[in-house]
């Protein structure tokens, strides 16, 4: 949604013969709205409202009751601007659909197709942008990271590119997600799904014993993933109480396990700082409030998914800084020395 129009998420009122829209999220003056555009709305609804530059504001589209905690979260989306839909005849969306078929020429990547390869997410994971690929070799390991390779899809200066750049990021809150790129690319040939080839970039790592770096190389490929697995489901097949998948995926995700818990011991034996905080995890009920909340600890495997990804973003930083290359480093400040003494 662009142009000389902003837009504010307003619950709506009628206030003799006007209808009036009181802005949720930020302190404002209650609009008039343009009459027809709130017609069938019933007080105390939410509804998105487009504010021109010249004239009376307009209802894009009606949310819900104010009251129901569901609305206000579908309205805390459209407030912040990283849920306003993709417009079936937008330019972004429509140069999403034309692009978003399933690749077939994979010619200049290395085909990885033969590998066992999962993904290990949340259950409620929409999309998979990383995948893993983990066998012994030798005394050693040989680590296989790959990641949606999102740029052979979105160039620089296209309209998906565009819209990606103006919401930086994709937002979730319970239960809803705005993704960052058209559901076209994100939940379709940027996600990678199990069974279906898919085009990533993958960081391919030699371990010794010891879980060192050896010999590391970086490139374009073509996977293809043999589960989607969740994170429960993971530390089942490590804990040998589930056998329905595959053996090479189970192989992959126990020799996952045992590297992950090599690299996570050595960082904590380096003084790396060991934060165990439980999430709190809520779920609506069926009338939009809250149905349950709960604290849960964080799942092991996330731990395992993380220390294959701290160790891919570890190797391709230093064959960045020894290539003296520039380069966009995220490096994180100093803590506050009163959260230390708070800690």
């Amino acid at each position: 949604m662009t142009g000389d129009a902003s837009y504010r998420v307003c619950e709506l009122a009628r206030r003799g013969r006007l209808v009036t829209a009181d802005p949720w999220f930020e302190a404002g003056v209650p609009l008039v709205l343009e009459s027809k555009s709130a017609r069938d709305i019933p007080d105390g609804h939410l509804a998105l409202v487009r504010i021109p530059s010249q004239g009376r504001a307009q209802v894009v589209a009606e949310i819900g009751p104010a009251a129901r905690i569901d609305s206000v979260l579908e309205g805390l989306l459209l407030e912040r601007e990283a849920a306003c839909p993709y417009e079936g005849d937008s330019p972004a969306e429509l140069e999403a659909r034309s692009i978003a078929s399933d690749p077939t020429d994979h010619a200049g990547r290395v085909d990885l197709r033969a590998l066992s390869t999962v993904t290990i997410d949340p259950e409620t994971a929409r999309d998979f942008d990383d995948a893993i690929s983990v066998s012994p070799e030798g005394p050693g390991w040989r680590v296989w990271i790959h990641i949606a390779d999102v740029s052979a899809y979105v160039r620089p200066g296209t309209a998906v590119d565009e819209w990606a750049r103006a919401r930086a990021f994709s937002t979730y809150v319970p239960g809803r997600v705005s993704p960052m790129l058209p559901e076209s690319l994100s939940a379709g040939v940027c996600s990678l799904q199990p069974d279906v080839d898919r085009w990533s970039v993958t960081v391919e790592i030699a371990l010794d014993s010891d879980v060192n770096v050896t010999q590391a190389s970086f490139y374009r490929s073509v996977i293809h993933s043999d589960a989607r697995l969740t994170y429960a489901e993971a530390e089942r097949l490590v804990a040998a109480t589930g056998d329905r998948e595959p053996d090479a995926v189970i192989s992959t995700v126990r020799a996952a396990a045992t590297v992950s818990s090599a690299l996570r011991g050595r960082r904590f034996a380096g003084g790396a700082m060991q934060l165990e905080r439980p999430e709190l995890v809520v779920e609506l009920d069926d009338n939009g409030g809250v149905g349950t909340a709960r604290w849960e600890a964080e799942p092991e495997a996330h731990a395992l998914i993380e220390e294959l990804m701290l160790i891919a973003n570890e190797t391709v930083a230093r064959f960045l800084a020894n290539a003296d290359t520039d380069a966009l480093y995220r490096v994180h400040p100093d803590p506050d020395p009163q959260a230390i003494v708070g800690l």
